[in-house]
C-alpha cells in the first residue's frame, strides 16, 4: 500500500531562494490560455518579486518557442509523443481509447521533462494544477 504523505524536496543549495515548478495546461500566451494559468502567472510574477525562480511547464503549442522567458518566468511547452489521439478521437468507435491515448502521449512528456528539469535544476516546490 502506498502511503499518501507529503513533503517538499529541498535542494542542497546554499541559497535561500527556491526554485518554484508549476505544471498548468492553460498558461497565457498570445492565442491562449486559461483562468488557471493566469492565475500561476500572477502569483508567479509575486514570487520573482520576491527573488524565487519560477518555471512553468505548459501544454505544447505549435505557434509556441519550446521554451521561452515571460519577465522572469522561465516556461516549458513539451512536444507531446504524437498527434494521433487527435485523428482518433475523429472516428466515434474508438473515441474514448483516443481520450487515454491523449493523456499519455501528453503526461508522459511532461513527466520525463520534470525528472530531466530536476536533475539540472533542482525542484524545491511544485504544483500540478
Amino acid at each position: 500500500m502506498v502511503e499518501n504523505t507529503y513533503s517538499p524536496v529541498i535542494s542542497n543549495n546554499t541559497d535561500t531562494r527556491f526554485h518554484f515548478v508549476y505544471v498548468e495546461a492553460g498558461y497565457p500566451h498570445p492565442h491562449g490560455g486559461g483562468g488557471a494559468g493566469t492565475y500561476v502567472r500572477l502569483v508567479a510574477q509575486e514570487l520573482i518579486r520576491r527573488g524565487h525562480r519560477v518555471s512553468v511547464v505548459s501544454k505544447w503549442c505549435p505557434h509556441c518557442p519550446l521554451q521561452y522567458d515571460d519577465n522572469g518566468i522561465v516556461i516549458y511547452r513539451p512536444k507531446p509523443l504524437s498527434l494521433f489521439h487527435y485523428y482518433a478521437s475523429k472516428l466515434p468507435i474508438v473515441h474514448n481509447i483516443a481520450l487515454i491515448l491523449r493523456s499519455l502521449e501528453t503526461n508522459i512528456p511532461i513527466y520525463l521533462f520534470l525528472e530531466k528539469l530536476h536533475r539540472d535544476n533542482p525542484i524545491d516546490l511544485s504544483r500540478i494544477y
